[in-house]
């Protein structure tokens, strides 16, 4: 399907980089304190590092998965910078997604 996974990476501050088959790409951040219950291990930053593809999924050891689908989702929803080539809200080193009005001082170079 277009949202499978091809790519992910694990980013600062329970973020992942992922990338679809259909070429899509962008950020998802996980709210720490979403991650309770199977996804509680994911909390601890070297077993979040762990995360790597399977048959499309995002997946960690121990059978944990997160939807493809909704990670597409998620990403199509975040605002596109035009000036950094249809980049999501995301600038490598930034340790979470920008706000609105961070995305409009990054365009305006305050960054």
């Amino acid at each position: 399907m277009h949202w499978d996974v091809v790519e992910v990476k694990a980013e600062a501050a329970h973020t992942l980089f992922v990338r679809f088959a259909d070429g899509e790409r962008g950020c998802v951040w996980l709210d720490p304190e979403e991650l309770t219950g199977v996804l509680a291990p994911l909390r601890d930053r070297e077993f979040f590092e762990r995360v790597f593809v399977d048959h499309g999924a995002v997946a960690w050891p121990g059978g944990i998965e997160l939807a493809p689908d909704a990670m597409y989702e998620r990403v199509m929803r975040k605002p596109r910078l035009g000036s950094m080539r249809g980049e999501f809200s995301y600038v490598e080193g930034w340790d979470r997604p920008m706000t609105d009005e961070e995305v409009d001082d990054f365009l305006e170079g305050q960054y």
